[in-house]
């Protein structure tokens, strides 16, 4: 089985101008690395989502990205809630799911991540 890697973002250098201790100027090169799919599904991996089981909210617990799609379905795998997490620390009330299994879909780009969730009252 073959693995494909597919470059999300291309490798770019920018050139930060500033001074050393005596005043004189230089300038640093700074290299920006590739973000591949493993990278993303590692990182999407990381992701907390506690506690679990849940009653009234749960925290989404986020430090790699900026946006984040995040996805409920329930145990029949109907559609929910869909919301765009824009921050590292997410709380989400839960308090309008009956009890029962959930399945939160996390996605960046053009990956994604399911994990279960189950609400008690």
């Amino acid at each position: 089985m073959r693995k494909l890697i597919i470059p999300l973002t291309l490798v770019f250098f920018f050139t930060n101008f500033s001074q050393n201790l005596i005043g004189e100027p230089f300038s640093r090169v700074v290299k920006m690395e590739k973000i591949t799919s493993d990278t993303l599904v590692t990182a999407l991996k990381n992701i907390k989502i506690f506690p679990n089981p849940a009653r009234e909210h749960f925290y989404i617990k986020d430090n790699h990205f900026k946006t984040l799609h995040m996805q409920i379905y329930n145990s029949i795998g109907k559609l929910i809630d869909s919301q765009i997490i824009h921050k590292e620390n997410t709380i989400y009330n839960s308090s309008f799911l009956p009890s029962g299994l959930y399945i939160i879909r996390l996605a960046v780009k053009s990956e994604s991540d399911s994990r279960k969730l189950i609400i008690i009252r």
